[in-house]
């Protein structure tokens, strides 16, 4: 049996083709509210778009 090398997170996001190299975040906060069911509601929409 094969056992894979164990890759960190970091290590891993490292391997992943960067979209930008520069970026600069100017505004960071916290979420007002709990959005988990808009956003599976969302995901769940998109994926029914999908199959049509």
């Amino acid at each position: 049996m094969t056992v894979r090398d164990h890759v960190s997170h970091p290590e891993a996001a490292e391997e992943l083709p960067m979209i930008t190299e520069r970026a600069e975040v100017v505004l960071a906060e916290p979420m007002d509210r709990d959005r988990s069911d808009e956003i599976a509601e969302e995901v769940r929409q998109t994926l029914r778009n999908v199959d049509e």
